[in-house]
């Protein structure tokens, strides 16, 4: 299943973005977001398939075969708070005028916007950050969430782990982990960068936002994506990724650490 982003909110590109970060407080970004849908087919595959696809979240337990469950660890984002910073983020990174780098700087301060809102400072990246692989960009980004709320990194990327979460990109679907192991896994595609991906996930992956697995408030797949990475044991993470495009295609599988 995947996110279905409402194509109102995206014919409201270019000044309609730079007044939402205005009346946010923001000052004009360094890169220029886009100044609109120039492609008239592009406006239409949006709004009749949606833009990015994310693939329902997937949790394992090796014994019953249920998925765990539980709140984040922090509690679920406001997420009434943060719509004008969806419809940056939406403007920013899935328009056919979007960059890399316009998307990363819009989605590293609704990150942080988010971030502020439950009393958490601002997403620290590592140096070099920027220089990484994408899939060694999720595994840093995955852990500096966690870290950030007193839970245990994870080791990573894991060579076996990868290889199973490049399957599940392969087949644009949620990565599967081992039968033994009690695992969790996400899948995003048609996304742009990792940043934009961990908003998603992290802060926009309730009720009204892109996620068609929380049909309704309380549904099961709701905040999954975001439980998934804020899991709280310790173990190790395997991250892959594709691309289609400009567009990419992201699978992490987080596996518990065997227990003694």
């Amino acid at each position: 299943m995947g996110l279905s982003w409402k194509s109102a909110v995206v014919a409201q590109a270019g000044a309609a973005c730079v007044a939402a970060l205005a009346a946010l407080g923001q000052p004009a970004l360094e890169h220029t977001l886009p100044s609109g849908l120039t492609d008239a087919g592009q406006a239409a595959r949006v709004a009749a398939s949606g833009q990015p696809q994310t693939g329902q979240p997937q949790t394992g337990q090796p014994q019953t075969g249920q998925p765990q469950t539980g709140q984040p660890q922090t509690g679920q984002p406001q997420t009434g708070k943060l719509y004008k910073w969806d419809q940056a983020v939406l403007l920013a990174c899935d328009s056919s005028a979007s960059t890399t780098s316009g998307c990363n700087t819009t989605s590293l301060r609704a990150i942080d916007a988010a971030r502020a809102l439950s009393g958490i400072g601002p997403l620290r990246l590592p140096s070099g950050y920027w220089h990484l692989d994408v899939a060694d960009q999720l595994v840093e980004v995955t852990n500096a969430e966690r870290v950030s709320r007193g839970l245990p990194p994870w080791p990573g990327p894991v060579q076996a782990l990868t290889a199973l979460a490049a399957r599940g990109v392969a087949e644009e679907a949620d990565p599967a982990g081992p039968a033994t192991s009690t695992w969790a896994s996400n899948m995003a595609a048609g996304v742009l960068t990792v940043l934009q991906t961990d908003y998603e996930w992290m802060y926009e992956d309730g009720p009204g936002g892109p996620n068609s697995a929380c049909t309704a408030p309380g549904a099961p797949g709701c905040w999954q994506h975001r439980d998934n990475i804020l899991q709280p044991w310790p173990g190790e993470l395997g991250a892959a990724e594709a691309r289609s495009g400009t567009r990419l295609v992201l699978g992490e599988l987080m596996v518990e650490a065997s227990r003694p």
